[in-house]
């Protein structure tokens, strides 16, 4: 089975979800992807894909439909997989493929219910009766799928994945140190949508609440560096590359990520999977398949810089079953770690081509 992926800017967990994909038996995998240059993180992209057959670009040279077409037809691909439909040059690619040869897209935003989700169905029909199946994060972007007009028979479940075999030496890692670390981790960009700022004030209130303070350790890159540099008790990493991530979550207790929006917020589930509990906002939307307040982490109200030195609080009170909680984290973050998501996507793809095959024989 030969499949296509097209996709943007790279990142460590989706290369890892490949190269677990490129590795089945039953599969000859082929990714289009930008190398990057857009965002605030920088990552190593040749160290990133090596092994995992490729074609990476610039973002200029990703704007070139002649090129990108020659490279698919060249390998000749079953079945193709678009990474949504925000990305121009990709439709317009799509639309130059042969009618016969199935598509897929993917779909990670939440049904919210908004005039321009209402009307997408109408405004992008064409576009959307192109993809013969989606495949979605969890149920928010269920309905919203179901809501675009694909059937039930069409959506898929399973759409994130991450390297959680990366951090599956963290647990020990930090059992080493002897006592469980009493410092807080923020991994992310530093800008307003991920709450950096209400992070920053909710933990100066904590601090004020805290007979021991825990300091706050900043990993990320942006706008808002300076405040991390000012605030008593915050250490800033700057941008951490993938492969150096677990040893750093190791040295810590608990993440916390209070996101106004995430679609899915990979690092919850890393974070999960190196043993830790995890602070986050009903926004961020991995919460919903790895959190179980109380139980493993906390889920708080978005926006509420008192919710979140509550929440930092509750961490330093209840220190004693951090690592409980922490161990109970890891089977909810490994239903997403590589192998998983490589038999939920060669499963998705076998249905793919299977379906497209059936239709052109009958």
């Amino acid at each position: 089975m030969r499949i296509a992926i097209c996709w943007t800017e790279l990142t460590g967990y989706t290369t890892a979800c490949w190269r677990a994909l490129a590795a089945r038996k039953d599969v000859e995998l082929f990714v289009i992807a930008h190398r990057g240059g857009g965002s605030t993180s920088t990552f190593d992209a040749d160290s990133l894909m090596k092994g995992i057959p490729s074609l990476v670009l610039t973002p200029e040279e990703a704007t070139d439909v002649d090129r990108l077409h020659s490279a698919l037809k060249e390998f000749n691909p079953d079945g193709v997989m678009f990474c949504g439909w925000l990305f121009k040059p990709y439709i317009d690619l799509m639309f130059r493929l042969p009618k016969t040869l199935p598509v897929a897209t993917c779909l990670n935003n939440a049904w919210q219910g908004t005039l321009r989700q209402r009307l997408a169905p109408i405004v992008r029909r064409r576009l959307l009766r192109r993809f013969n199946r989606i495949m979605v994060t969890n149920e928010r972007s269920f309905q919203l799928a179901h809501n675009l007009g694909f059937t039930e028979a069409q959506i898929s479940r399973g759409m994130n994945g991450f390297g959680y075999r990366a951090h599956a030496d963290a647990t020990a890692q930090r059992a080493a140190l002897g006592d469980w670390p009493k410092k807080f981790l923020y991994v992310g960009q530093y800008i307003e949508r991920k709450a950096v700022h209400l992070l920053l004030d909710g933990y100066e209130a904590y601090r004020t609440q805290s007979e021991n303070p825990w300091s706050l350790t900043c990993c990320g890159r942006g706008p808002l560096k300076p405040r991390i540099d000012a605030a008593p008790g915050v250490e800033d990493l700057g941008f951490i590359q993938p492969p150096e991530l677990p040893a750093v979550m190791a040295q810590h207790g608990t993440l916390i990520l209070p996101s106004f929006y995430d679609t899915w917020g990979v690092v919850i589930a890393e974070a999960a999977a190196s043993g830790m509990p995890v602070i986050a906002t009903e926004r961020c939307g991995v919460q919903i398949d790895v959190i179980r307040p109380y139980y493993n982490g906390l889920v708080i109200p978005t926006g509420d810089t008192r919710a979140i030195s509550q929440a930092l609080l509750w961490m330093d009170t209840h220190y004693d079953r951090l690592p409980t909680m922490g161990a109970r984290a890891r089977p909810f973050a490994e239903a997403f770690g590589e192998e998983a998501w490589a038999d939920r996507w060669e499963a998705f793809f076998s249905t793919l081509v299977d379906e497209s095959t059936a239709a052109l024989t009958s």
